[in-house]
């Protein structure tokens, strides 16, 4: 995770003198000690971000270091300027700070996305016998299943649609009823080695991420990962006038919904 995480986020490269002992309280003493500090200034909507945040940070605290229950996450979603990725690298900071044991990456949706269509792409080009190693039947052979691109143009689907890349074999499969299980295994492969995802300006302007990126954070939230992310619209609103937005846009609501506060 090191080439795509930061796992404190931006804060610390703007407030370097960050209070160690607010960090070990939470995020909201950390919040009001950069606001009595003068680092930071008041702010209604923030603050009650921060509460929620602090919520989970006092359930992680309050966790036997030996199992990892699922605890739902967060999605925090406001106009731009509103402080959205502030707090939630705040919580990161006193995350990081306070419970170095819990494993927890920070780092931007784009950033993120691409490292999951170069491991989609491996994990595509995998064996039957390393499928089956995951506890996934093999994958269904298709004209669809060597894509070597995540962007490159694909062949048409079974209605006649022209998808790309990863989204074509997906589509592909979802309509055929034999998903692919690369998804499911990156999911599980992910969840192996973190706790907490903290993802910053989720938005999504194409297929292949509307498609992708349900599923899994289905996946890494089934397997008790946390998920708390920032955006600028409600799930509802996301992909907007993106193809096929009606089908393909419903497992990513569905999937936030089931498990943040949004």
């Amino acid at each position: 995770f090191a080439k795509w995480s930061r796992p404190t986020g931006r804060l610390t490269d703007s407030l370097p003198d960050v209070d160690q002992e607010a960090c070990q309280e939470g995020p909201m003493a950390l919040y009001h000690n950069l606001v009595g500090k003068g680092a930071l200034e008041m702010n209604l909507a923030q603050g009650q971000a921060i509460y929620r945040l602090s919520r989970l940070f006092e359930q992680f605290s309050e966790q036997d270091g030996s199992k990892r229950a699922p605890k739902k996450g967060l999605y925090i979603h406001g106009p731009v300027g509103c402080g959205k990725t502030l707090a939630m690298d705040i919580f990161a900071t006193a995350m990081h700070t306070a419970h170095p044991e819990v494993r927890l990456c920070r780092t931007h949706l784009n950033e993120f996305l691409e490292m999951v269509h170069t491991e989609l792409q491996r994990l595509e080009a995998s064996s039957d016998s390393e499928q089956a190693g995951f506890g996934f039947p093999p994958a269904r052979p298709s004209d669809n299943a060597g894509v070597s691109r995540p962007f490159n143009l694909g062949r048409q689907d079974d209605r006649g649609t022209r998808r790309t890349g990863s989204a074509a074999a997906w589509v592909h499969h979802v309509r055929k009823g034999a998903a692919r299980p690369s998804i499911g295994r990156l999911g599980a492969e992910l969840a192996r080695s973190l706790d907490v995802l903290c993802l910053d300006e989720v938005a999504i302007s194409n297929l292949q991420n509307c498609v992708i990126l349900g599923p899994l954070i289905q996946a890494l939230c089934e397997a008790g990962v946390t998920v708390i992310a920032t955006a600028n619209k409600t799930p509802g609103k996301l992909y907007a006038d993106g193809l096929d937005r009606a089908r393909h846009l419903a497992p990513l609501v569905d999937a936030i919904d089931a498990h943040c506060d949004v």
